[in-house]
């Protein structure tokens, strides 16, 4: 506790330098800047480096080469080719489904041509994320190296547009806190998975970004985000039915945005994806070859199954190591708690970026909870920008409090 107030006590007097000290003020805002900058690049350029090489890596490379080559089985021979190349040997047995563990359906996909074709669909889908590793392979990229540093570069992007998030100069010591606040969530860990969760990251926060300054751009990006994750249309229903209800930009300009979003959603499940119901037979048989032939194997999922999904989906949310609970609702609750009942402890110029940030916290829950119900699995990799925002509101509400606080005992004085 002593700690805790020496830290805030810190903060406060951060903030209270009188006026004769705004080249001090002005030197501790550019050295955190400095420090930010400078922390953020050693971060990601880390983890570039030490890729994880996750077992979605050749189904994307099966669609980036698949884009050239119609036949499976040799499409299926050069995917493994390539990989069993550019990654390590341990990571290469564990990815073709080698070891003594290995689950069936991992196997399978290495072992029969078929199996491996008929799971392309799931990746097909992510259209943004595969056509840009294919237009950095046609430019001369090593394909396994475009699809994590894709991730790595989205990370570092991620990080500086959210060091800008909230309108106004923000105190020097937001972009240090929020420098440990991104560890703290793992979003770190984003950048050595070939998967487009960190490209969907950046995409969202540039959507919060661009909704805390009014900007309609943000009507552009939305359905463009469909076509990174194809779940990502349930959060684009709910924030643009908000924007359609509140009359934030022109309504016809809304309605076109969800259109299309719509129309990218079901143009892609149509073409390239499977149905609910595959996906949840596949989600529910993972590992086993039950999960493997999905266009020619009968679904075997019923209602009892998927209830047995969702119990054991909330169940884990609450296991120790899962940040699900301890981390985005501890803090929305937070942040939601300060909001409601302390608005003057902010002063009234963050009155307005305040209450637009609960909008967003509020959606994120709601879309949280949709996915949930929906789709009966959780990973901390989809929600990370949900937890990103958490962080950098409460992170951001702790420093403009301090200031508020300073600046009211200064007048009072």
């Amino acid at each position: 506790m002593q700690f805790i107030r020496k830290f805030i006590n810190d903060l406060e007097a951060w903030f209270s330098k009188p006026a004769s000290q705004k080249v001090v003020l002005n030197h501790a805002h550019t050295s955190s800047f400095a420090a930010f900058a400078l922390g953020s690049m050693v971060l990601t350029g880390f983890y570039l480096m030490r890729p994880h090489y996750n077992h979605d890596l050749s189904g994307y490379m099966g669609v980036v080469l698949g884009y050239e080559q119609n036949d499976p089985e040799l499409l299926h021979q050069e995917v493994f080719d390539l990989i069993e190349e550019k990654i390590p040997p341990h990571r290469y047995e564990r990815l073709a489904g080698l070891a003594t563990d290995s689950a069936p359906s991992i196997r399978a996909a290495y072992d029969d041509p078929e199996a491996f074709r008929q799971t392309l669909p799931f990746y097909r889908v992510r259209v943004v994320y595969t056509g840009t590793i294919y237009g950095l392979y046609k430019l001369g990229v090593d394909p396994v190296f475009a699809s994590h540093a894709i991730s790595a570069a989205s990370v570092l992007l991620t990080m500086w547009v959210c060091a800008f998030m909230f309108p106004g100069r923000l105190h020097s010591p937001y972009r240090i806190l929020f420098l440990f606040g991104c560890l703290g969530i793992g979003l770190h860990d984003l950048a050595r998975y070939s998967t487009p969760d960190a490209l969907g990251t950046l995409g969202w926060c540039l959507v919060f970004y661009l909704f805390l300054r009014s900007r309609s751009q943000l009507l552009i990006i939305v359905p463009i985000l469909i076509g990174i994750r194809s779940d990502y249309i349930l959060l684009a229903g709910l924030l643009l039915a908000y924007l359609f209800i509140t009359g934030c930009f022109a309504r016809w300009s809304i309605v076109l945005s969800g259109i299309i979003s719509l129309l990218i959603y079901f143009t892609l499940q149509a073409a390239w994806g499977y149905s609910w119901l595959q996906q949840m037979h596949c989600t529910y048989h993972l590992y086993t070859i039950k999960s493997s032939y999905l266009e020619t194997r009968e679904m075997e999922f019923t209602a009892w199954n998927y209830f047995e999904l969702l119990e054991n989906t909330l169940a884990s949310s609450f296991a120790p190591t899962f940040r699900f609970i301890y981390i985005y609702l501890i803090m929305i609750a937070c942040s939601t708690y300060w909001i409601m009942f302390a608005p003057k402890s902010f002063g009234d110029k963050y009155v307005g970026i305040i209450k637009k940030s609960l909008v967003l916290s509020i959606l994120g829950f709601l879309y949280t909870i949709g996915h949930i119900i929906v789709i009966p699995r959780l990973d901390e990799r989809y929600f990370t920008f949900i937890y990103l925002f958490a962080v950098s509101l409460l992170i951001h509400l702790i420093c403009i409090f301090i200031k508020s606080h300073s600046d009211q005992t200064d007048t009072a004085s």
